[in-house]
């Protein structure tokens, strides 16, 4: 049906062809067959085995691949063989991380009421609600879930918890009447959307929608359909193994035609020169060791409440340039909090957030005993439905205004229980979306006394008293414009502000509304908002210290999200907001324009968060994406990393996301930011030191191919060599600590790529072990003429340079020494991988398999002594670069 919320309740039903009575059962039957199931479509499940088969994509991958078929077809065995055990490792360890997949259709399916009481024929029927259809009346109450679309059609004190589908922080008063055809979608309270919570009171809907067709519907075809994008860190290793592919293509065809021309080879044994110089040339390990790093880094981050779903998701945490935050829930409590009493005309702050009872009371600097606000707790204890309730934590049960009021009147010593005993209730006069207030009646001694609290204006109207000092007086125009100043301060401040009046029943007045609610004696006001989380400001701070900007996106009111804006730190002196309607007026570059000042984006849509972070991305930014509700489900499965919470977070937001926030903190953001660029550092390091390690066996080779000299490493000595540099010391450089100035840097610039900024630092390395190597060799093989000892002492000093570079590589521009013994992993390595070099040289069966001899000790000079002075060198190198370059 087409915008039933600007339609009457007669036209809606008329165009539905039911009635107030509710459809017969022919006729549902009829509607069921037309419609189908009121349940949301979803893909078929990812199988487990074709998860694993996806480890097996990704141009590094295609290229290890192809590197272990030729040495296959070669006859090397040992080669391939090496190659596809990582293969079969990496796939494993990204199984294991990936097999929980998203099942956030499912969660959708889950939300949706598993029963509904419908009338049919004019009798109330429960019926399951996948069988309820548009034009069914359908009876809602106090604790339902709604199970389909539905215009509401009668009203009763009906209260609905948007939160999920608007973000809305506060349960809206629900109306009957038609609205504007341009009411965006978090203000049509005429209605009740699937997935939604009843909250307080009752009344009735007729179903507009079902299934696909409803709002939740729309959101889970807009997940289904949303392709995922590759992460940050997959571009950039596709794009390296492109460049690495191209760079070994040139250099292997090079080096193979020298061999052909100069070595008077076959054409096989220089094709096979060549493979064997691809095989080794490309670092086999890398997929493997960011797997691994990255399932570390997940681990790490689960200690600190940060759940990684996805762990490429990770390292593009440390390129994210913009947070788009929700309000509610993330960083606020989403738990409503009295933070001011205006009584006897003073303002009275109290302190504490969210459910927990505990807080001060505070007139000006001076804490004050809440038994000065009695009447002020009275009020609230005695006329309010909500129950606080003490489990592991504290919840409201009932609506979250009500529920702010009980915590104010323990906060302030008294307690609804005992209130209820002392006080009993003699008659309740409901609140209503019409009425905007409640009152009940109380025995208070040997007199009935009224209680009433509710809007300022409508509370205000009914009073011709005012309770001032412990006197009672006239309420005198002044007052009454004191009053109004007062609560327009509050709201202006985006406190909702709630009125108390009280008086004193006199005999054998009758009960009644009318007769009741007037000439009351106005009591005070009370302010309450829902509270930002007391680590927000700061993690703000840090977030932007780091160089991230923080947006504010939210389906609450402007005024609201602004105070909130304003009291985290998001909120600047240029700053800007904008509402659903604003940019739905505007075009992509208008608000492309706009956006750079803009902080606040109030009233949300899913299609606006999607549009926002479609501009963003269009601008070249990594975009973090936080949320909780059915409504950010769309948007955290578009970001660049998608950000659920875990204890308020719908299943839908956390089964799209990348990252789930166990604890609900806007501050395990920063941690996890700050983990994500401390792996990003990480797997820099290691990729820079497989790739220098790499690279210099090629132009070694080149090079006493030109002097028309023996190969000076064999083969498998060259496997050997990357099974020593690929393994051990790579993992280790994956499991450095964050810098302790991480947090004070940019964020990487993804067009950098992964290794351009490295570049002079990998050429300096490889060209370093290149002399190196090529020193050591040309020194033994002159002086010796012993073709096994020189290739063993090139093969030694290699390993040894390269074990030397691994501790080099840990920081570009810091000397090796700072914090020298930080990675106790990596020396385990470095030692066990030098003991493994020992056993080659020196074991006859190991001599054997790689073709050495056993070293003398005078040997060891002109081996250890190049390497030493060589990376001594390229210290130097990093101390004064900047005037090199």
């Amino acid at each position: 049906m087409e915008k039933p919320w600007a339609k009457s309740v007669n036209q809606v039903l008329q165009e539905l062809r039911t009635r107030h009575t509710g459809l017969s059962e022919e006729e549902a039957k009829k509607r069921l067959n037309e419609y189908g199931l009121n349940e949301l479509k979803e893909d078929k499940a990812e199988s487990a085995l074709k998860i694993f088969i996806r480890q097996f994509q990704g141009l590094f991958i295609y290229l290890l691949i192809f590197a272990a078929v030729v040495s296959l077809f070669f006859g090397e065995l040992l080669d391939a063989g090496v190659i596809f055990a990582i293969l079969i490792l990496n796939a494993v360890l990204g199984f294991i991380q990936e097999y929980k997949a998203s099942k956030a259709l499912e969660a959708l399916r889950a939300l949706a009421s598993p029963k509904a009481i419908v009338l049919r024929d004019g009798k109330t029927k429960e019926i399951d609600a996948r069988e309820i259809v548009p034009g069914d009346i359908i009876i809602l109450h106090q604790g339902m879930i709604v199970p389909a679309d539905v215009r509401v059609i009668e009203s009763i004190s009906l209260k609905i918890d948007y939160a999920s589908l608007t973000g809305e922080s506060v349960p809206v008063s629900v109306i009957t009447k038609p609205l504007p055809e341009t009411t965006p979608l978090a203000d049509r309270i005429n209605m009740a959307f699937m997935g939604c919570t009843v909250v307080y009171g009752k009344g009735k809907g007729v179903v507009v929608a079902t299934g696909m067709n409803t709002e939740m519907g729309r959101i889970a075809e807009k997940v289904q359909k949303e392709v995922e994008r590759p992460t940050h860190l997959q571009r950039e290793l596709d794009s390296l193994s492109l460049w690495l592919t191209k760079v070994l293509v040139v250099l292997i065809a090079v080096v193979s035609l020298l061999y052909l021309f100069e070595e008077h080879l076959s054409i096989f044994d220089a094709l096979l020169v060549g493979i064997a110089l691809a095989v080794s040339a490309v670092p086999e390990g890398l997929p493997a060791v960011v797997t691994i790093t990255l399932s570390m880094g997940a681990s790490a981050m689960a200690k600190v409440k940060a759940l990684v779903r996805k762990l490429a998701s990770i390292e593009s945490l440390s390129s994210v340039s913009v947070i788009c935050t929700d309000k509610t829930g993330t960083l606020t409590k989403n738990e409503m909090t009295a933070r001011e009493v205006w009584f006897n005309g003073k303002v009275y702050r109290i302190t504490g957030t969210g459910y927990e009872p505990v807080g001060d009371v505070y007139l000006g600097k001076k804490k004050v005993s809440g038994k000065k606000l009695e009447l002020v707790a009275r009020i609230c204890l005695l006329c309010n439905n909500a129950e606080l309730v003490r489990n592991e934590d504290f919840h409201i049960i009932g609506d979250p205004t009500e529920g702010a009021l009980v915590v104010l009147g323990e906060k302030l010593g008294f307690t609804k229980h005992d209130l209820h005993l002392k006080f009993r209730e003699v008659a309740e006069f409901s609140f209503s979306s019409e009425r905007k207030r409640m009152t009940t009646i109380n025995k208070v001694g040997k007199k009935l006394v009224a209680h009433m609290k509710g809007a300022p204006e409508v509370v205000l109207a009914r009073c011709n008293r005012i309770l001032i000092n412990g006197r009672v007086r006239k309420l005198t125009k002044s007052d009454k414009q004191l009053i109004k100043e007062v609560y327009m301060d509050m709201t202006g401040r985006a406190l909702r502000v709630l009125a108390l009046a009280y008086r004193e029943i006199r005999p054998n007045e009758k009960l009644t509304e009318d007769n009741i609610e007037r000439n009351m004696i106005f009591v005070g006001l009370i302010g309450m908002i829902d509270p930002p989380r007391p680590e927000a400001k700061k993690a703000v701070k840090m977030a932007e210290r780091a160089g991230i900007r923080v947006i504010m996106i939210t389906g609450d009111h402007k005024n609201t999200a602004i105070a909130v804006a304003k009291e985290v730190g998001i909120w600047k002196r240029n700053s800007r907001a904008l509402e659903s309607k604003e940019l739905a007026k505007m075009t992509d570059d208008e608000l492309r324009k706009v956006l750079k000042n803009v902080s606040v984006i109030a009233r949300a849509s899913p299609s606006d968060k999607v549009r926002i972070l479609e501009i963003l991305q269009g601008e070249g930014k990594l975009v973090a994406m936080t949320g909780d509700g059915v409504n950010d489900a769309p948007a955290l499965k578009k970001a660049d990393v998608g950000i659920a919470m875990g204890k308020r977070g719908t299943d839908v937001a956390r089964e799209v996301s990348d990252l789930i926030l166990l604890d609900d903190n806007f501050a395990t953001i920063v941690k996890a930011v700050e983990y994500g660029r401390g792996i990003y550092e990480n797997i820099k390091k290691f990729v820079v030191y497989l790739l220098a390690c790499n690279f210099d066996e090629i132009a070694l080779i080149g090079t006493t191919s030109l002097m028309k000299l023996p190969l000076p490493l064999t083969p498998i000595q060259i496997l050997w060599l990357n099974l020593l540099t690929d393994g051990g010391p790579a993992i280790a450089l994956g499991m450095d600590k964050p810098a302790k100035d991480t947090m004070k840097r940019p964020p990487h610039d993804p067009k950098e790529g992964l290794i351009r900024k490295s570049l002079p630092f990998i050429l300096v390395l490889s060209a370093a072990q290149y002399i190196t190597t090529l020193f050591v060799f040309l020194y033994h093989y002159y002086t010796t003429g012993d073709i096994i000892l020189s290739r063993t002492a090139t093969f030694t000093a290699d390993v040894i340079f390269e074990l030397l570079i691994a501790f080099i590589v840990r920081f570009e521009d810091r000397p090796v020494y700072q914090n020298l013994f930080e990675n106790r992993a990596l020396w385990v390595a470095v030692g066990v991988s030098f003991l493994l070099q020992i056993a080659v040289i020196y074991l006859p069966p190991l001599q054997i398999l790689l073709g050495t001899k056993a070293l003398s000790l005078s040997d060891w000079d002109m081996i250890v002594i190049p390497p030493v002075l060589c990376a001594i060198g390229v210290e130097i190198w990093k101390k004064y670069k900047k005037s090199f370059m």
